[in-house]
C-alpha cells in the first residue's frame, strides 16, 4: 500500500516508517451525576474528587519511535500540519456551541430534579421519530405531496428534539 524506499517528485520524506496511536476523550458536559447536581438539596455540599474524573478533554499521542531529519521549513511545514489537525473546528459545530451556550446561560440551573426524567423523554420521543423516520424512507417512493410536507416536518421536529436534549 504504501512505498517507504521512493520519494514522490516534489516531497522529501523527513520522518521514516513509524507507528503512532492517538486517543481522544471528550468530556460531555450534558452529562449529569445524579449524586452531585441533581440530588444536591442546596445545602449539602459534596467534594468533588477530580482524581477520578476530570472535566476536561484528554488528547493522548503516542509515537513509539520517531526520528525526523529536516530543516527549518520542513519543521515550520510539520509544525502548522500538526496544529491545524489538533486544533480543528468543524463550523457547524461552532454555531451549535454558541446556541448551546446561549441556551445554558438562559437556564436555570438552581432546581435540576426533573432534567433527568425529562432527557428520558426526549430520548424515547427522539427514538419514535427516528422510527418514523425509517418508515418514511422505506416507502418514500409511495409518498405524496402531503406526505413528503410530513417528512420534512417530522426531521425538523426531530433536529429540534435533538438539540433540547
Amino acid at each position: 500500500m504504501f512505498d517507504f524506499h521512493l520519494d514522490p517528485f516534489g516531497f522529501q520524506r523527513v520522518i521514516q516508517k513509524t507507528s503512532a496511536s492517538l486517543r481522544y476523550e471528550k468530556y460531555n458536559p450534558l452529562r449529569l451525576k445524579y449524586n452531585e447536581e441533581v440530588g444536591n438539596t442546596g445545602t449539602e455540599h459534596v467534594k468533588k474528587s477530580y482524581g477520578a474524573e476530570s472535566r476536561i478533554d484528554h488528547l493522548w499521542v503516542d509515537f513509539p519511535r520517531i526520528r525526523a531529519s529536516c530543516d527549518s521549513a520542513q519543521y515550520y511545514t510539520m509544525y502548522i500540519i500538526v496544529l491545524d489537525l489538533l486544533l480543528y473546528s468543524e463550523p457547524l459545530e461552532k454555531t451549535r456551541t454558541e446556541r448551546l451556550e446561549k441556551i445554558m446561560l438562559a437556564s436555570d440551573f438552581s432546581d435540576l430534579r426533573g432534567a433527568p426524567e425529562m432527557a428520558e423523554k426526549l430520548q424515547d420521543r427522539i427514538r419514535q421519530l427516528e422510527e418514523l423516520k425509517l418508515h418514511f424512507q422505506i416507502n418514500a417512493k409511495y409518498l405524496d405531496k402531503s406526505g413528503w410536507q410530513d417528512r420534512i416536518n417530522l426531521e425538523q421536529d426531530l433536529a429540534n428534539c435533538e438539540d433540547e436534549l
